[in-house]
């Protein structure tokens, strides 16, 4: 996990995602006992674009010079599946401001609220 949160921390550094957060089950695993679960959720913020269709492109083609591949929704990081899922309305972007700024590997990562 330590290797994949430090990937992730790359793409806030290279500003292809912000106020990135953990959701889903492994959120969970934040507040209660260990689970198995398949993949990591994260919610993040893209950069503004004119176009008001969402594209997660920049950061698959920046995942995949890194040597990661796509698999359907997911993209492969160290071995984990990752699901980036953009903020979609302004509701939904609201709910990042207390959300980080990165990951720190070797800690408990931020859940989303």
């Amino acid at each position: 996990m330590d290797k994949t949160l430090r990937v992730l921390n790359d793409l806030v550094q290279q500003r292809l995602i912000s106020q990135c957060a953990i959701g889903g089950a492994m959120a969970l695993l934040f507040y209660t006992e260990p689970a198995v679960t398949y993949d990591l959720d994260v919610f993040c913020l893209l950069p503004a674009s004119e176009s008001p269709l969402v594209t997660l492109s920049p950061i698959y083609e920046h995942l995949e010079r890194r040597g990661c591949t796509a698999q359907h929704e997911h993209v492969m990081i160290e071995g984990i599946p990752v699901r980036f899922i953009p903020a979609y309305n302004a509701l939904d972007r609201s709910r990042g401001n207390g959300c980080r700024q990165g990951f720190q590997p070797g800690a408990a990562a931020g859940a989303a609220p």
